[in-house]
């Protein structure tokens, strides 16, 4: 706190009611507060309170201090889902202590629960028991990226970076969207057996011409069909 203050980066002064709040029943206190705008934030946030106590952001401010003064490089927070909105905040703060940008990285997880045959999946890393994004998609098809679709209706996370299925390679976020085509198991194998009711010499020719992997082969059928 005392090198935010040295560098001006905090004074004393009061935060207007969140929008969620009640604004008549919304009582403005006079508090230490951090200038985290200066930084892009929305609003200045506040380090301690009209009874002086400290805030849980004041704490986090002196952790990654901490983190800062044992000479760590990079820092990096895994935050819950519910937590998005604080990510902000805690990087202006490290940017400010720091006198650097990029310093803090801040990761979002959401914990998800995996239902398969009906009965829950657990994952076990000490059993060796888990399943990767890959086979998720290959299972269930195009949910996994229209769970992050679903997300980004509220907030701009999660940002995706790369995917990889049936060695196809579909590299940033603007990928989204054909992974949301991408079907399932079930439903390729129905267009399979579909499609498998045109000639068997149009069938082999199809498996020649997609290398025998049962998307291309769907991907061959379909545009003969058409």
């Amino acid at each position: 706190i005392e090198l935010l203050k040295k560098n001006n980066f905090v004074y004393k002064g009061k935060i207007k009611a969140p929008k969620s709040e009640n604004n008549k029943e919304w009582i403005e206190r006079d508090q230490l507060l951090f200038r985290s705008t200066d930084f892009g934030d929305d609003k200045d946030r506040a380090l301690q309170k009209s009874d002086k106590t400290w805030t849980y952001f004041a704490s986090d401010a002196a952790y990654h201090n901490n983190k800062l003064n044992r000479n760590f490089d990079q820092l990096i927070n895994i935050l819950g889902a519910d937590h998005a909105g604080y990510i902000k905040r805690i990087i202006s703060v490290v940017e400010a202590i720091s006198g650097k940008k990029n310093t803090l990285l801040c990761k979002v997880s959401q914990l998800v629960k995996l239902i398969k045959n009906g009965k829950p999946f657990k994952m076990s890393k000490r059993k060796g028991d888990y399943i990767t994004v890959e086979d998720l998609i290959s299972e269930v098809g195009n949910a996994p990226a229209k769970l992050i679709k679903d997300f980004r209706k509220k907030d701009q996370r999660p940002i995706l970076k790369a995917a990889y299925i049936e060695e196809a390679i579909y590299v940033g976020d603007n990928q989204l969207d054909n992974l949301c085509n991408i079907k399932s198991k079930e439903e390729v194998l129905g267009e399979v057996i579909g499609l498998l009711q045109s000639p068997a010499k149009n069938v082999i020719s199809a498996l020649k011409s997609s290398g025998g992997k049962i998307a291309g082969l769907v991907k061959t059928l379909s545009e003969r069909e058409n």
